[in-house]
């Protein structure tokens, strides 16, 4: 797992997923609303689903930028969150990169190199007792088991003795539907998925070669 942010990763778009985590939505909600109709219009505010996306709209309309902060600075006085007054002041202002607006930006490998960082760093370790308030995690790639096709049939569950990847790249495939008992680890194996597309995983990669074959 990366231990830092890869240089494409302004400390922008670190500032932001560090806001995002923090802000919960009614505060979210209370945010959107500070902003019609000065900064942005209803319909604007609509359309952001999350806080990420509200600062990157800001910034967007040029509200915001890396040496001006102050409109975040009021917000968060607005709705009495000083904390996060504090973390935007406070947050560190090496330039490792440039700012990219994942909406504007049209550079594909700077998008897949993020979401690769954000699959390592997110993705990378599991939660067995989410219950646990001490947030006991362990890495994934250290207890992940090796997955083979089965199905259910009148006498239970058989296996196929084939690798998972021949469901992805038989004839036509351009969906799989992941089902099982609540438990089982269905999210588990999606989160393995990705992690293991983002650490570039020679079974990804083959899946990956036999998508494309079937496209070209």
């Amino acid at each position: 797992m990366a231990d830092c942010e890869p240089a494409c990763l302004h400390w922008l778009n670190r500032l932001f997923n560090e806001l995002d985590k923090q802000l919960p939505t009614a505060e979210f909600n209370r945010l959107k609303a500070l902003l019609v109709p000065k900064q942005l219009s209803r319909q604007e505010c609509e359309g952001v689903k999350c806080s990420y996306d509200l600062f990157d709209l800001l910034v967007q309309k040029e509200c915001v930028n890396e040496t001006k902060l102050d409109l975040l600075l009021e917000l968060f006085v607005n709705i009495d969150r000083y904390d996060l007054k504090e973390k935007v002041q406070k947050f560190p202002k090496e330039s490792d990169g440039v700012y990219m607006s994942v909406k504007r930006s049209q550079d594909y490998t700077k998008c897949k190199e993020m979401l690769k960082f954000h699959y390592e760093k997110e993705v990378s370790k599991l939660e067995p007792l989410p219950w646990y308030e001490g947030g006991f995690q362990i890495p994934q790639l250290e207890v992940y088991t090796k997955i083979e096709l089965a199905k259910r049939t009148s006498r239970g569950i058989v296996s196929l003795g084939a690798d998972f990847r021949e469901a992805f790249t038989g004839t036509n495939v351009t969906r799989v539907l992941v089902e099982g008992d609540p438990g089982i680890g269905k999210s588990t194996f999606c989160r393995k998925l990705a992690l293991d597309w983002a650490m570039g995983s020679e079974a990804m990669l083959e899946i990956g070669r036999a998508s494309c074959r079937e496209r070209v």
